[in-house]
């Protein structure tokens, strides 16, 4: 894996971006911006003959190694925005509470708004409230405080 230090060494870090501090390429200069989007909204850096996401790089510059069965999450489910403030290591399971869904819908049958999140498979619900709004807060209160 790559170290802190070596990452220290070969770029600058500004505002949730890498920025080449050594190039070894005579297509790149330093200060450029480092990488490219992969197509799926990360972006991600070659180095080698290997492809690095943009966020980890990022965690692992600020924090050291990425503990083993953990991944680097964006908070804000972002992918373009890896400032570190917007990253959290997380397991597999608690990153997929932060994936897909907005964790809030519409409950016609009660003429409520439902706030619900999915852990290990299990589904919680975390009640039901007269607005939008306050379904939103539930869950992301639940998600930002239960998995920090």
């Amino acid at each position: 894996m790559i170290s802190q230090e070596y990452l220290h060494e070969r770029f600058d870090y500004f505002n949730g971006e890498l920025y080449w501090k050594v190039v070894y390429s005579n297509r790149l200069k330093v200060g450029d911006l480092a990488g490219d989007s992969d197509g799926t909204g990360y972006r991600r850096i070659m180095m080698g003959k290997k492809h690095y996401k943009m966020h980890r790089l990022i965690w692992i510059m600020h924090n050291g190694d990425i503990p083993e069965n953990l991944i680097v999450d964006h908070i804000d489910r972002n992918r373009k925005n890896n400032k570190i403030e917007n990253l959290r290591v997380v397991s597999k399971s608690l990153n997929n509470v932060n994936r897909d869904s907005k964790g809030y819908s519409w409950d016609a049958a009660r003429k409520k708004w439902r706030a619900q999140a999915s852990v290990d498979n299990v589904t919680i619900t975390l009640g039901r409230f007269n607005t939008e709004d306050e379904a939103r807060q539930a869950y992301e209160d639940f998600t930002t405080n239960r998995f920090k």
